[in-house]
């Protein structure tokens, strides 16, 4: 009970202050480690919500945009909290990026997935040496590094993605137009660092695309100081903190559209946009498509000037074909006494916690969402958090629908008949 409890509590507590998913002793968990913007970058992109008269915003209109994706799984052992991707997931995740980039002119291209076994660069260390052996292409190519964890400086902060902003260049400080000055290249110190990490378990397709949002130049559509730009994008309505969930939205204008309060009035909330954090993102606003194909082809014009980096191990070009790893099969969990349950809502010893990540995953439902195309299934959150716990949260996490939809979806209303529906723990 204090377990929820304490869950809840600080859930609700980081809302307010837009700042973490979920806290447990000295580990801080984020949905998003968001890379600070150089002051380079923030210029050009003021200039860019400013203007449209730029040559290569005149010109990026009707073109189209693929990348090539280079995937490198580093992990210590074969299990989602080890770091361990499998492959077919990747690729799941990937043509749900491709379905959510869908009307955006940009599209990604799966060249070729990696898997090296190393505890170092798996949990955060050394990460410059891991990108440095491992990194293939251009500066047009995506490279996603899936890995068990991110820690950052601040104390131990896990997070469950962090992609580099684009590169920009100023000279007098005034944004370069790269088109006009073709003796701008990008250097191999930047083209090395240049990326994505993902934590394995946020393998779905909607965190690699909000990741590769700001891959492509987007900034969150929330600021907690409403007296600068924002994200700078003028089709995102002024936010100033994550929605989170988005049953907790409320509040609509006369025709149906949500609205959130903010920065002094009522503003249409940025809910379903990728760049928000909420568990019912589907699109990227016009403005947000548009930036993102400025940023499209300066990468493309970049990467076509090189350099052109490769990975150090010859072995790295074979991976695609070779098969990967297989993952070690988790003990199997002891039956329902409930048959009717047994394939969805099972009852799972307390040392799950010790299997497959289950304690951060069980955790981290506010971020991994319950329903959509990238859910987990009640039967996964049940492994992960054992019955108790999985009752009380998931009873929290959809009582929204009400009643009836959660007992004709769920085979339960709340969390005593969820409880009842389990035999007791051994």
């Amino acid at each position: 009970m204090y377990f929820v409890t304490l869950f809840m509590a600080i859930l609700m507590a980081n809302i307010v202050k837009s700042s973490a998913v979920y806290a447990r002793q000295n580990e801080i968990i984020l949905a998003c480690a968001e890379e600070a913007p150089s002051p380079d970058f923030l210029e050009l992109s003021k200039l860019l919500q400013a203007s449209n008269s730029t040559s290569l915003t005149r010109r990026q209109s009707q073109q189209d945009f693929n990348f090539n994706v280079f995937a490198h799984v580093v992990y210590y052992d074969k299990t989602a909290r080890g770091g361990y991707v499998e492959e077919t997931d990747i690729k799941k995740a990937i043509e749900a990026m491709n379905r959510n980039f869908d009307g955006s002119g940009i599209s990604f291209t799966l060249v070729s997935v990696s898997y090296t076994e190393n505890q170092d660069w798996a949990t955060y260390r050394d990460v410059e040496a891991m990108k440095d052996d491992l990194r293939e292409g251009t500066y047009a190519d995506l490279n996603l590094y899936y890995i068990s964890s991110i820690a950052e400086d601040r104390g131990q902060i896990t997070t469950s993605g962090r992609c580099s902003m684009p590169v920009t260049f100023t000279s007098n400080g005034k944004p370069v137009d790269i088109t006009t000055r073709k003796d701008i290249v990008v250097s191999e110190e930047y083209l090395v660092g240049d990326g994505c990490v993902i934590v394995a378990r946020a393998v779905d397709g909607d965190t690699v695309t909000h990741e590769v949002g700001h891959w492509l130049g987007l900034l969150h559509t929330w600021k907690s100081d409403c007296s600068d730009d924002g994200d700078m994008i003028g089709d995102t309505a002024p936010q100033e903190s994550p929605t989170w969930r988005c049953s907790s939205v409320t509040d609509q204008f006369s025709d149906g559209t949500p609205a959130n309060y903010a920065c002094g009035g009522w503003r249409e909330s940025n809910m379903y946009n990728f760049m928000d954090y909420s568990d019912c993102t589907s699109t990227f606003s016009a403005g947000q498509k548009k930036r993102m194909a400025y940023f499209a082809e300066y990468r493309e014009i970049l990467g076509s000037r090189g350099p052109t980096h490769h990975s150090s191990r010859p072995a790295a070009a074979a991976a695609a074909s070779a098969p990967a790893p297989a993952p070690e099969a988790p003990p199997e969990p002891p039956s329902d006494a409930n048959e009717d349950n047994t394939q969805r809502l099972r009852w799972f010893k307390r040392s799950i916690f010790e299997q497959e990540g289950g304690y951060d995953l069980c955790m981290g439902l506010a971020y991994f969402k319950m329903s959509g195309s990238s859910s987990l299934s009640a039967d996964h959150v049940d492994r992960a958090c054992g019955t108790e716990i999985f009752c009380k949260i998931i009873e929290w996490d959809w009582q929204g629908l009400g009643p009836q939809t959660m007992r004709d979806r769920l085979g339960f209303a709340s969390h005593h008949e969820c409880i009842a529906g389990h035999e007791a723990e051994p």
